[in-house]
């Protein structure tokens, strides 16, 4: 097989360890680039893009660069330049397929990776620009593509809500973590280590994401408040990873309009070296969105051992399935609920199901679960 992949996501190193994409793109072409084969890889990426070593290195991988006015390379040339180079399908790890010059007569075949369809099924949580390239590029993809992937099931079943179609064309690759995780003991984290991470609680719950309206941040901050009633939890504060996104106001105006200010730490962006030291450490790891198509960071405090109690919503009962405690994102009481249950739980216990939980992942099963998917229709 000659693969066509679009790593077009990766513009700068920086994308590599933080956009949720690139983080997919670059972690599935890792895994192709450890199973070197029959297979042909001919990546597609941005004209200043850094390519990795092990890219580079790998003797079935060929790496050609692309317009930079990337749009306008979609429309047309890039079907074209795949076909001239013996490759029958495309796989694009970013919602978009190529274009045809004459749809009928196909230059190259098409599959294409379904992160979610929020802009569509939630549009309240993104500004007008966000929703309107959305709204063209994920029903082109969703319709036009011979092969759709999806993160989860609940993902494809979103994918078959609104578009309908074939289910049998939909293939669901769960995926593994977007950070180098290992597991870590709650007692080896010193103070010190939290101090200098930016942490001043000893007990804590942690939270990761890009500060935006589906994580559901003030509910969480709501549910901490009512938890924090109980003298014996007033002690036990909130640790917010990740930097800000889009309409983020609230979360900070309900931080001071119930006096958490001492109770709520915002760190910003977090280093991927820090990260082991803060999934270990939490009493456990909360995650509180709306709704996720997969719920990476999850599945990251999962491989560190760090019970978890996250919301019911989209995919995340699929990634924690019984070793999680689960919550309705939509009740601040029973966020509250969710996290008291938690504190008294045997952290031990949990930290095990974690664990063996986690086993269930990896990038290889993703990568050879997409090459079956291909291979079985004949690429």
């Amino acid at each position: 097989m000659k693969l066509a992949v679009i790593a077009h996501s990766i513009e700068t190193a920086d994308d590599y360890r933080k956009a949720g994409i690139a983080r997919y793109t670059t972690a599935i072409i890792d895994a192709f680039a450890d199973m070197p084969g029959k297979d042909e890889f001919h990546l597609y990426m941005m004209p200043d893009a850094p390519i990795p070593d092990k890219w580079r290195d790998a003797a079935h991988f060929r790496i050609h660069r692309i317009w930079r006015r990337y749009n306008k390379w979609m429309q047309g040339p890039a079907a074209l330049q795949m076909r001239l180079g013996g490759q029958r399908w495309s796989f694009s790890p970013s919602f978009r397929p190529p274009c045809q010059f004459i749809p009928s007569l196909p230059l190259v075949r098409r599959s294409v990776m379904i992160h979610d369809l929020f802009p569509l099924t939630h549009p309240q949580y993104f500004d007008a620009r966000t929703r309107g390239y959305f709204e063209s590029v994920l029903p082109f993809a969703c319709h036009r593509a011979e092969l759709l992937f999806a993160n989860s099931e609940s993902t494809k079943s979103e994918i078959l809500r609104l578009f309908g179609g074939d289910p049998g064309r939909i293939v669901v690759t769960p995926l593994g973590p977007g950070n180098v995780i290992e597991p870590v003991s709650y007692g080896s984290v010193t103070g010190e280590e939290l101090i200098r991470i930016g942490v001043p609680f000893n007990r804590y719950f942690f939270t990761l994401s890009t500060i935006e309206p589906r994580k559901n941040l003030p509910r969480l901050i709501q549910g901490l408040a009512r938890l924090r009633e109980n003298a014996e939890f007033a002690d036990v504060g909130l640790v917010v990873g990740g930097g800000k996104g889009w309409l983020y106001e609230e979360v900070f105006a309900e931080v001071d309009r119930l006096g958490l200010a001492d109770a709520v730490a915002f760190l910003g962006y977090v280093k991927s070296e820090d990260l082991p030291a803060l999934f270990g450490r939490c009493e456990a790891y909360v995650c509180a969105s709306v709704t996720e198509g997969f719920g990476m960071p999850v599945l990251e405090a999962m491989i560190a051992g760090a019970p978890i109690v996250t919301s019911n919503g989209g995919a995340l009962p699929e990634v924690g399935a019984d070793a999680a405690l689960y919550f309705d994102p939509e009740d601040p009481d029973a966020i509250a609920e969710g996290l008291r249950l938690a504190l008294e739980a045997d952290r031990e216990i949990l930290s095990r199901r974690s664990l063996e939980r986690a086993r269930h992942f990896s990038w290889d099963k993703t990568a050879r679960a997409t090459l079956d998917a291909l291979r079985s229709r004949g690429a």
